[in-house]
């Protein structure tokens, strides 16, 4: 007998080595399985967010450097065409031909400077226009006349017959008013039953719940039998009106009249109660389906208790939101009758004045014809164009007894003393004090080629344009430029090496050497460095990141 205990001894001993050697394994598996799959997400996530190339390079690069967050100037990178800064295609100002052009391309000009001149064919033609309109304001004015006595008659009569219209529609949308109240108090009515009833069950029942449920319970039996809120009682004439409950209110709500306030209120308070009650229902859950429950008669009522709750709260709902759509149909139709009665009342007005005065209108229609003459005299002078501003004639479209359309290109002067450059910057890399840009040098390779000028925001567009005045000589209208512009930066925004940014899953951190952690938003890839919006900014140094891109340790 003991040696067959030392057996099986040995047995369950051999058994056990088997079982901890193969557990051992299969956790030294998962935990390299699952550093692999870390090691490919963050590869990923470094790749998407620019990282550098070689890895053992970055890793070395700030072995001995101690890296801190501070402002310090940084490149923005600009870049555009090379347009003139002030140019101006000049026009013909009518139908006709240029008489003569006072200058030739090349010629530089002064601001008054005469270009070119059209003929003035078409002011005897304005004229004769004009004298055919006075000669015509006696006939019209006669027909005017009768006109505004028939109308004046007519408008009276609209308004008189809009009235009535607006009576009989006023009574039939009141009736429509009547029917969808009723609708909703009936919904309402069988809430507040259902209110009741829930009531009971729970106190039949109390076993079932929760002390938190019971307590819950308690406060919505108050509420309801206690003092209705102000807002529900109308203003009180009485003591006992002041003395009304919750469910006094509820019980007066017969009259399908009712102030539409008042009973989307107590609906909407209804809707709360039974709310309430399915809260304090589902305390109950757990003892009902509790494995040894075994009253399945009570656990049936329960369930048609909790049912019904639901259902009720959402014919509520949907009641409530048809009665506000019709409510409001209802509201938009009387306004529009209100509306179109006044708008008659003006319409009457207006027609008696228009008859009163029209004679007055034909005096002023005289002196206007008047006027045009006197306009026709000095339109002459539009017929000769002169220079808006000192420049140089570069393109000249017509010649001299060429017919040219209104609007039609005449000639170009450019100000060739002004270049500029328009480059469309992201408004995220500005400072939030944009306008420090203002005077900001625009270099290449070093060397200063222009100034900032002038800046505009594009509403909604997320991006500024710059306006960047040439002030090198060399470059000429049409060159495509890349620069940049020195910039102090600030709004929380550093530039930082790319190996000093760790990520978990795909968000961006700094570290900083006391161990804590802070979020970045990186705005800007900028080659070998980042540009970094710091969620916690602070006076330390920072580690970097040597697996670059690899999740940092929970």
């Amino acid at each position: 007998m003991a040696h067959m205990c030392k057996k099986i001894n040995r047995t369950a001993l051999i058994l056990g080595i088997f079982l901890g050697v193969l557990f051992t394994s299969l956790f030294v598996f998962i935990f390299h399985k699952n550093r692999e799959i870390k090691t490919v997400i963050a590869d990923e996530v470094k790749i998407n967010l620019h990282a550098a190339d070689d890895l053992s390079e970055v890793e070395n690069n700030h072995s001995d450097e101690k890296v801190k967050l501070q402002s310090k100037v940084v490149s923005l990178p600009v870049s555009g065409v090379i347009e003139y800064s002030q140019q101006a295609v000049i026009s013909a100002k009518q139908n006709g031909v240029v008489e003569k052009i006072f200058t030739t391309e090349g010629q530089k000009l002064t601001a008054g400077d005469l270009i070119f001149q059209q003929e003035s064919t078409t002011l005897t033609a304005k004229r004769k226009v004009t004298a055919a309109e006075n000669n015509l304001l006696f006939t019209q004015q006669q027909l005017r006349e009768i006109l505004s006595e028939v109308n004046d008659k007519k408008t009276k009569f609209t308004h008189q017959t809009d009235l009535q219209f607006s009576d009989l529609k006023k009574d039939h949308l009141k009736k429509e008013k009547y029917e969808h109240n009723k609708l909703l108090l009936a919904t309402l009515k069988d809430a507040g039953l259902l209110v009741s009833e829930t009531f009971k069950f729970i106190d039949d029942n109390k076993y079932l719940f929760s002390a938190k449920g019971l307590s819950r319970y308690d406060e919505i039996v108050s509420s309801w039998y206690g003092k209705a809120p102000d807002y529900l009682n109308q203003p009180p004439k009485t003591n006992r009106e002041r003395k009304k409950t919750v469910l006094d209110i509820f019980k007066s709500l017969k009259n399908n009249d009712i102030n539409a306030d008042l009973l989307q209120s107590v609906t909407i308070m209804v809707g709360e109660y039974l709310s309430s009650l399915q809260m304090v229902m589902d305390t109950a859950e757990e003892d009902v389906f509790a494995d040894d429950f075994t009253d399945l008669a009570k656990r049936s009522e329960y369930l048609q208790y909790k049912h019904r709750l639901v259902g009720q709260i959402k014919n509520l709902n949907t009641a409530l939101l048809n009665w506000k759509k019709n409510l409001y149909g209802i509201y938009e139709q009387n306004f529009n009758l209100d509306t179109k009665t006044e708008v008659g009342d003006f319409n009457t007005e207006i027609s008696g004045i228009n008859f009163d005065y029209n004679k007055q209108l034909t005096q002023d229609y005289v002196s206007l014809n008047t006027a045009k003459l006197d306009l026709l005299s000095a339109e002459e002078s539009l017929f000769t164009v002169k220079s808006p501003f000192v420049g140089q004639v570069s393109e000249i479209y017509v010649e001299e007894g060429e017919y040219v359309s209104a609007g039609q290109p005449v000639l170009k002067i450019v100000n060739d003393e002004g270049l500029e450059m328009v480059a469309q910057i992201p408004s995220r890399l500005l400072p939030e004090d944009r306008y420090i840009l203002l005077g900001k040098n625009f270099l290449i390779d070093g060397r200063n080629v222009g100034k900032v000028d002038r800046l505009v925001t594009a509403s909604g567009a997320g991006f500024v344009k710059l306006f960047i005045s040439i002030t090198d000589k060399d470059i000429q209208p049409g060159s495509e430029l890349s620069g940049y512009i020195n910039l102090e930066v600030n709004n929380n925004i550093f530039s930082l090496p790319k190996d000093f940014i760790y990520f978990k899953d795909t968000q961006p951190f700094i570290k900083y050497e006391d161990g804590e952690l802070s979020p970045v938003e990186i705005v800007y890839d900028n080659g070998k460095t980042l540009w970094v919006r710091v969620k916690n900014v602070k006076d330390s140094g920072l580690m970097a990141n040597r697996g670059l891109g690899f999740d940092f340790d929970d």
